[in-house]
């Protein structure tokens, strides 16, 4: 596809074996173009009627993401979240910003997990799933960096049975994290300077 344009394609024109059932697509975002992923994702939560499921290793919250996943919860949607913490971040910086992302979802009753375990154990998985139907899955972070700098490319798909082992991973992960259940179990590290940088340099983080 070029210019924004889509073209469609059997999988087994590539290499001879039989297709499978699933609907898919392959987007991609470069920089200088309209952000199709974050795109395709707001389209995805704002068409969820039950549960949406992210887990993410970077997530700097973009204004338009956050609203989707507050007007979610106002319509009666479970959201949960997985990403990564203070101590698997292992930078003050970055911390602040990632961890302030999450706040006003968990005052409004998202799950909000963090990953636990040190710099080893840093999570780096980025994916979503929405109502057991639709999934996600790529090297895209919910960050302003990946929508502007960064080629970052994903696979979307509607299959049932994929989704449940994307559900499945997910359910698994946050059983060995850390929910939020209050704003200070985020761990947001006290930054004077943090509304300056997140004003100044949002777009590069």
């Amino acid at each position: 596809a070029q210019d924004g344009l889509a073209s469609r394609v059997s999988a087994s024109a590539f290499d001879g074996a039989p297709a499978g059932g699933a609907e898919a697509s392959i987007v991609w975002n470069e920089p200088g173009q309209e952000p199709y992923i974050l795109l395709s994702m707001l389209r995805a939560v704002y068409g969820a009627r039950e549960r949406i499921n992210i887990e993410n290793a970077i997530i700097v919250m973009l204004p338009s993401m956050k609203a989707a996943l507050l007007d979610a919860r106002a319509r009666g949607v479970e959201v949960n979240i997985l990403s990564n913490s203070l101590e698997t971040i292992g930078d003050k910086i970055m911390s602040a910003m990632i961890l302030g992302s999450f706040p006003e979802l968990v005052k409004a009753g998202a799950g909000i997990y963090l990953k636990e375990g040190g710099l080893p154990n840093r999570l780096h998985s980025k994916f979503m799933t929405v109502d057991g139907s639709y999934g996600t899955i790529g090297s895209f972070n919910i960050q302003p960096r990946s929508t502007r700098y960064v080629m970052e490319i994903t696979l979307n798909f509607n299959d049932r049975q994929a989704v449940s082992e994307l559900d499945s991973a997910f359910k698994k992960d946050i059983a060995a994290a850390k929910k939020a259940n209050k704003v200070k179990d985020l761990g947001i590290p006290v930054m004077p300077i943090k509304g300056l940088i997140h004003k100044l340099m949002f777009n590069q983080l």
